[in-house]
């Protein structure tokens, strides 16, 4: 293989345009997660995020200082800070679900969001940082011309589609899968992973359990047989996105996962924000028909 035929792969891998319509079709069902979060945060805003909730100001304000990037680090420690940035994110992720203004919304809605993930902490998971990821790539993307108020206003009236460089889907993407074969790299260093119990363990921790796992499913052949399905799936996810032919089987595979950790486990939105993150790799075909069904 030439040096030539490697360049040409990259550049088309990166740079080929293709649709806009699963980047548009990922800002809505993305922004829409982020709402969600968004409103659990208002409704619990002065215990989580408040001057004297979990990490009072003061020792975030020192343990956070030129550490992390965060809008609360500019603003008094007061609760009307806490509203006015809840206020701010609500409303860019407000626009970045209408496709306003997208250029502004989605540097809008990454600081917003990075800043209130910085500052509860204490209550982060997976999803959160997923969150962060995607809303920084997400800035870089041909997001809002599709599906949104800024093609209606500003858009080609006479395009069917519009095609752009795919490269910060492309890093999405690859974030995606980075994920997947990460998490399953690391089950694999614990013993209950390799030895098909870990399923048990995780759907009977009461402090994580959501719903009761059904019991039956609970014995020993089920329990393995989960175990090792699910790192059979998390090292099948990487290679099978990919792949125009394993593509939606390992996708709806995922999603099936997924839902079983949102009624199982109590990980807040994780399932919720990896199955938006799925959606990177619908064909725009796949994308318009979803669309003319709404």
């Amino acid at each position: 293989m030439s040096i030539d035929t490697l360049i040409n792969a990259w550049n088309t891998f990166f740079f080929q345009p293709v649709s806009v319509y699963p980047i548009a079709l990922f800002r809505i069902v993305f922004g829409s997660v982020l709402m969600l979060d968004a409103l659990y945060l208002c409704a619990n805003a002065r215990l989580y995020l408040g001057p004297n909730g979990y990490t009072e100001y003061p020792r975030h304000f020192r343990q956070m200082r030129g550490q992390v990037l965060s809008l609360f680090l500019y603003f008094p420690g007061t609760m009307t800070s806490v509203q006015i940035i809840l206020g701010l994110h609500l409303a860019a992720v407000s626009m970045l679900i209408l496709g306003l203004l997208t250029p502004v919304s989605t540097v809008l809605a990454y600081l917003t969001t990075r800043s209130l993930v910085n500052r509860g902490q204490q209550m982060t998971n997976g999803g959160d940082s997923v969150a962060k990821i995607m809303a920084f790539l997400l800035i870089f993307t041909p997001c809002g011309q599709a599906l949104s108020v800024d093609a209606l206003l500003f858009g080609p009236t006479d395009a069917d589609d519009v095609m752009r460089a795919p490269w910060a889907q492309r890093l999405m993407q690859i974030q995606l899968c980075v994920i997947y074969f990460n998490t399953m790299y690391w089950k694999l260093k614990g013993a209950t992973w390799r030895n098909g119990t870990a399923v048990y363990y995780a759907c009977t921790n009461k402090m994580y359990r959501l719903f009761t796992f059904p019991s039956f499913l609970l014995r020993a052949p089920f329990v393995q047989i989960l175990t090792w399905g699910v790192l059979a799936l998390e090292l099948a996810l990487a290679p099978g996105l990919w792949i125009d032919e394993t593509r939606y089987w390992v996708m709806g595979a995922a999603v099936l996962m997924h839902l079983a950790f949102m009624l199982f486990l109590n990980i807040h939105l994780f399932s919720f924000y990896m199955i938006a993150s799925l959606m990177l790799f619908l064909d725009p075909s796949a994308v318009k028909w979803l669309v003319s069904l709404g």
